[in-house]
């Protein structure tokens, strides 16, 4: 849905800046931060009035030591694979996002292209986010989310090394870029989930991923201009320098992504595995904890309650020592 607000905010400016012009339109934008502001608030205070999260504060650790000694135990029992994750998105979001910020103006440099049509086709790489859920559909139904995270890598590198050619449609490579950044944001933020999940510290993982992303966008965003501020008054070079950059920045994020793919085979393929497996795997640790705390439930004797009906609706099937296996496929381990 956030992917899906850029692209109809930025198709909306398109139509917006020739009538309300760029005065307009930001103070359009300061109005929609206000009601994001004011949501927000609305939120923390109806979390604050939710008698549920009494439970969750008792567990925190008292005192300003105790938290940040906890933080720091947490970030220590990270996996690795989430911290190479997290290092290809400072790379990789960073690259899409100096691109998006500066392509209006190469467009209308290198192509001749108004400042309407400059904004429409920059916007091409928000438009296509709609086939977003389509990418989380197939990372759930066929796992392997390193694989879809090096293939979203190497549509980043695809149209970034297209738009060198000043005859290739501009459309054309940032549509490469905007499918790149669809696959990405379901397959990272999917991943993080696999990795953190088991450890019980998602929001910090999600939050060292979007600090990872902030920070990548600031960085390159600035380094790109302060390339365009010095290399553009000497002609269109100045662009050969800037993509040049964003080179750079693309292979290497496809360079953590493939350190990703080969890190996850030699570490139990966490990555690989379907969600319908994922959730068959807790399943069956859960069942594995019940047939421990109650012996006498073992095998053909065991009730079928409710989770052992999910379990089975799995496709797993008892074998009558108490575990279960994958009826029609390979045994999850």
């Amino acid at each position: 849905m956030a992917k899906l607000g850029a692209s109809t905010v930025f198709l909306g400016y398109g139509f917006a800046v020739p009538h309300l012009g760029l005065t307009g339109c930001l103070w359009v934008s300061f109005g929609v931060a206000l009601c994001v502001c004011a949501s927000a608030i609305t939120m923390a205070y109806l979390d604050s009035r939710n008698p549920a999260l009494e439970t969750w504060r008792s567990a925190v650790p008292e005192g300003l030591k105790e938290e940040v000694k906890h933080v720091f135990y947490v970030l220590r029992g990270l996996p690795y694979s989430l911290w190479i994750v997290v290092a290809a998105a400072f790379f990789q979001h960073g690259t899409e996002f100096s691109f998006v910020v500066n392509a209006p103006n190469m467009f209308a440099d290198r192509y001749n292209f108004t400042e309407s049509r400059a904004g429409y086709t920059a916007g091409i790489l928000y438009y296509v986010q709609i086939i977003a859920p389509l990418f989380g559909f197939l990372t759930d139904h066929f796992g392997h989310r390193d694989l879809w995270l090096f293939g979203s890598g190497s549509l980043v590198v695809l149209g970034i090394f297209t738009s060198y050619a000043s005859r290739v449609p501009p459309g054309l490579y940032t549509a490469f870029l905007g499918l790149g950044d669809a696959a990405y944001s379901v397959s990272a933020t999917s991943s993080i989930s696999v990795l953190a999940g088991s450890s019980g510290a998602a929001g910090i993982a999600f939050g060292l991923l979007k600090l990872s992303e902030g920070v990548g966008d600031a960085v390159w965003t600035a380094s790109s201009g302060g390339i365009l501020i010095h290399c553009l008054p000497d002609g269109p070079s100045g662009w050969m320098m800037f993509l040049a950059l964003l080179s750079v920045t693309a292979l290497c994020c496809l360079g953590f992504h493939l350190g990703l793919v080969i890190f996850n085979r030699k570490t139990g393929s966490s990555l690989s595995f379907t969600q319908i497996e994922r959730v068959a795997s807790r399943a069956a640790e859960e069942l594995e904890q019940e047939r421990i705390s109650s012996p006498k439930l073992k095998g053909s004797d065991s009730p079928d309650t409710p989770l052992r009906k999910s379990f089975s609706g799995l496709g797993y099937e008892s074998i009558g020592d108490g575990s279960h296996k994958l009826a029609s496929k390979t045994e999850f381990k």
